[in-house]
């Protein structure tokens, strides 16, 4: 999440986030990409509130935040999502082995 926090921050977007410690590198990370972090999980975190909520997938459906989330009308997205939405959608991606995609089947 820190990686895609900051890349958002990069391109533009006032990002803030929740999490119960940060460590090195990543506590760097976000600082240098000027990302807002908020210490713990709580409803208030969710106010003012954002245009869009990305959760990730650590994240539990009884969290408090997740579920004021859940309970709000705030759009959210998945990590996977966000990725998708923000950075791939408009590109070709290939996943894998390349060589391993471009060899024809064996004769059966």
């Amino acid at each position: 999440m820190a990686a895609l926090a900051g890349m958002l921050s990069d391109r533009g977007f006032d990002v803030t986030g929740s999490d119960n410690q940060l460590y090195e590198p990543t506590a760097s990370l976000l600082r240098n990409s000027r990302v807002k972090v908020i210490a713990g999980f709580a409803p208030a975190n969710l106010s003012p509130a954002p245009d869009l909520a990305i959760v990730g997938n650590v994240i539990m459906r009884n969290n408090p935040e997740a579920q004021a989330l859940l309970d709000s009308p705030i759009p959210y997205l998945s990590m996977p999502e966000a990725l998708w939405h923000f950075f791939l959608k408009d590109r070709r991606v290939a996943h894998g082995r390349r060589d391993s995609w471009q060899r024809p089947l064996p004769p059966r």
